[in-house]
């Protein structure tokens, strides 16, 4: 689990200070108890608190690509960056970090938005192209890990926590009432809200890019699909497992990130 948080400033507003963005990252750092770090450009100000579990040494975020034209702050996990990896150095990209953050800068330089369908794993990202002034707010396809944003004046903000938006002292922490009784009621507020007046939470599935005058561009990368697969018939339970907890290094070790992996690890191992 690691915390990600970012300002994105309009054509008439303040861009965000390193200070700023030092405050807004400090309210989450409990996400991420292995270091702060921050890029900014004028337009743009990342900030990511890691908790280091791929890519332990030289993965400090944000991380960028070649060119340095696209920087991402990201939390989760990807499941296939090795497929992937594999992939994308065949077709001519360059790494500099054995990480998963850096297959999803060349994945999404190689594939564009397209990329976000390619990734197998449980993520929230906030990914910045320099070269079009376009931030990129993406969440993995069930909705497992947060990513709330709002926008105040001619700006915007996001983070992993809603707090970490109201750190940085351009968002004032106002409760919706509406959404609040929603929590009471049924114990959860509607997919895209949150219990604070203008705090918005990315939709599972679904990727939102901002342009350069902060208008918001909404899109599912990803629907559900119910049909059976025949192939998936002949992949057992253990199987699965095993497939996807050695995508991470410590995971062939038999001690991946989930007791579930584990298990099923140990039991291949054992084979």
């Amino acid at each position: 689990m690691c915390g990600v948080a970012g300002v994105l400033a309009g054509p008439r507003a303040e861009p965000a200070g390193l200070d700023e963005l030092k405050r807004m990252i400090a309210m989450i750092g409990h996400r991420g108890p292995d270091g702060y770090g921050f890029y900014r450009d004028g337009r743009i100000g990342l900030a990511h608190a890691r908790l280091s579990i791929v890519g332990l040494a030289g993965g400090f975020q944000p991380i960028h690509n070649e060119e340095r034209t696209l920087w991402i702050t990201f939390n989760g996990e990807i499941f296939n960056h090795v497929e992937l990896r594999r992939d994308l150095e065949a077709r001519g990209h360059r790494f500099y970090t054995r990480t998963d953050t850096e297959v999803i800068v060349h994945a999404f330089e190689e594939y564009g938005p397209a990329a976000w369908a390619k990734l197998n794993g449980q993520f929230a990202i906030g990914l910045w192209d320099a070269v079009k002034r376009e931030l990129w707010l993406v969440r993995d396809r069930l909705g497992i890990l947060p990513l709330f944003y709002a926008r105040g004046g001619d700006h915007l903000a996001f983070a992993s926590e809603a707090k970490a938006l109201f750190g940085g002292g351009r968002i004032e922490p106002r409760f919706d009432a509406a959404r609040l009784a929603q929590v009471f009621t049924h114990w959860s507020v509607a997919p895209q809200g949150s219990v604070f007046a203008g705090v918005q939470s990315v939709p599972p599935a679904t990727a939102i890019r901002i342009d350069a005058d902060l208008r918001l561009h909404e899109a599912r990368y990803w629907e559900p699909d119910m049909a059976g697969d025949p192939a998936l018939s002949r992949i057992t339970l253990d199987e699965t497992g095993w497939r996807r907890s050695c995508s991470t290094p410590s995971a062939c070790g038999c001690a991946p990130t989930c007791r579930w992996a584990s298990t099923s690890a140990a039991g291949w191992t054992a084979r």
